[in-house]
């Protein structure tokens, strides 16, 4: 069970998009079947006591809903691509409670996802995305452009990953290679996929973590 206070971390940013419902999943199958409802208890209750820890004021409402459904196991439901591309193209946000889902990116995928990007999207966690979310919220540019944008840096990211051989569960976005990502997203206005791939500079390297699992770390080619 020592694992479960890392994966309250990542239970937090599953209604951000950050964390796939997948990954969530794939942690508890490695867990004897008659732990799984104590471990899901366990993950609730680190919401809440963490929360109450900082003080008064921060058991909000965005903290009750994550202790009743690890309680309910309703935050196993809707493990779906593109229900987490919708969160994570989503650049609203709504403070105390995160980024909320209000333009649904219908033209940034146009036809079926391709296979490596499915994989992607419902396996890997995404370290840094806050960040490059908060970047492109700076930009002069409409909803629905900067929701493609986001969707364009994950497709980049998933072919990173397919590169690099889909052995990694992290990917992490460095602050330099946020920096590579804004400039293409402030002068992006399409899906244009390829040629996004081709203009970013960004070296990846795959590192081994603690836990035993990897991480794909995502920087600019220049380092830092």
């Amino acid at each position: 069970m020592r694992g479960c206070a890392c994966l309250a971390v990542a239970v937090e940013y599953i209604v951000t998009g950050e964390t796939p419902r997948e990954f969530l999943i794939m942690q508890l199958d490695r867990l004897d079947e008659s732990l799984r409802p104590v471990a899901m208890s366990m993950l609730g209750i680190i919401q809440l006591a963490g929360a109450a820890s900082l003080g008064e004021g921060r058991i909000i409402p965005k903290k009750l809903r994550l202790y009743r459904e690890c309680l309910t196991n309703e935050i196993l439901a809707g493990a779906d691509s593109q229900e987490r591309l919708r969160l994570l193209s989503s650049d609203t946000w709504i403070p105390p409670h995160g980024f909320t889902t209000l333009v649904r990116p219908s033209s940034a995928f146009p036809g079926e996802l391709a296979d490596h990007e499915r994989r992607f999207i419902r396996r890997v966690v995404l370290h840094g995305w806050h960040a490059l979310r908060d970047q492109l919220r700076e930009q002069p540019d409409s909803q629905a452009g900067r929701s493609n944008a986001l969707v364009q840096m994950i497709r980049v990211l998933a072919e990173a990953w397919d590169s690099a051989g889909q052995m990694e569960d992290h990917v992490i976005v460095r602050p330099s290679a946020v920096r590579s990502l804004r400039a293409l997203a402030a002068t992006t206005t399409g899906p244009q996929t390829v040629s996004l791939h081709a203009k970013l500079s960004y070296r990846a390297r795959s590192v081994d973590l603690l836990n035993g699992s990897r991480a794909l770390i995502v920087e600019s080619s220049e380092g830092t």
